[in-house]
């Protein structure tokens, strides 16, 4: 036997079938990933060139056939231009069905960079501020121009919202993601400006729900006025007013769901740290001792 044996570097046995292999290397790159490993590392690149290689039948038959010749020599080029080549017919039975799994999990994961991830939170941040800010209904209230955002909150001059509550929510929300997306892209910490973001996600989702749930959007927790939709109707004299609140608590619970998603997926299966990693100082060399 000659030639790179990946069963011994990867600790795999030989009688194991094709679709167990698969398996257990498609584990050990979902493990590898979460550890913080990227792609272009040795530890994934060998674990995704096995997958690749003894997870399907007539490839791995090539493989053993190189491994066990004495004239022939698998080294990590043969190894990686086979792991290469199309599947087909020709390469024997296809994969199983946990392996076909394992193959469509890993396509998604390899497009949790923490980049990709960064611009989808920073979209979904300009919809959460356009749909916090935004006025729904305008009107004079007391010779004074105002309007109502979709949450049921009212604004002064259409500019400044007068409800403290709110207003501090809202800017946690948009602060956190603004952090989480900033985070995202710069930080070798990726997985934790996830985290940040993760938590502004789930306040915005906690918040929308509340709104959606009270009589009147948010008016009735965080309170503009007292009063019922009728009244609320006439004092803006707009039929607008019913479809107009409540939208804002259904779009922002939409878009805090998807802030929870895009983050705590790629938290889980996406390539990062959550913690920076630790630099390592150059050990300097013993000196012999001179007698």
């Amino acid at each position: 036997m000659s030639g790179y044996d990946l069963y011994n570097s990867l600790g795999l046995s030989r009688v194991h079938p094709p679709e167990e292999l698969a398996e257990q290397l498609d584990r050990k790159l979902t493990d590898l990933r979460s550890q913080g490993y990227s792609d272009d590392t040795p530890e994934v690149s060998e674990a995704s060139a096995a997958r690749a290689v003894l997870g399907d039948a007539g490839k791995r038959t090539e493989y053993d056939q190189a491994l066990d010749a004495p004239d022939d020599e698998p080294g990590i080029p043969w190894i990686i231009s086979l792991a290469q080549r199309p599947i087909g017919p020709q390469w024997g039975v296809p994969s199983s069905d946990g392996a076909k799994k394992g193959v469509s999990l890993d396509s998604l994961t390899s497009l949790l960079k923490p980049l990709y991830v960064a611009a989808a939170v920073a979209v979904l941040l300009v919809l959460s501020f356009g749909n916090f800010f935004f006025t729904w209904a305008k009107a004079e209230i007391d010779g004074e121009p105002g309007g109502m955002n979709g949450f049921g909150v009212l604004s002064e001059d259409s500019t400044l919202f007068t409800r403290t509550l709110f207003l501090y929510t809202a800017l946690l929300v948009i602060v956190l993601l603004i952090a989480g997306a900033i985070m995202l892209a710069t930080s070798s910490a990726s997985k934790a400006g996830a985290l940040v973001a993760a938590v502004g996600g789930g306040l915005l989702t906690i918040y929308a729900f509340i709104a959606m749930v009270t009589k009147f959007g948010a008016e009735d927790l965080f309170g503009v006025m007292e009063g019922d939709r009728e009244m609320m109707g006439q004092l803006f004299g707009t039929s607008t007013i019913e479809g107009s609140i409540g939208i804002g608590s259904i779009f922002g619970l939409i878009l805090g769901l998807l802030v929870l998603a895009v983050t705590v997926f790629y938290v889980i299966k996406g390539e990062g740290r959550i913690l920076p990693a630790r630099q390592q100082t150059a050990q300097q060399p013993e000196q012999p001792v001179q007698q």
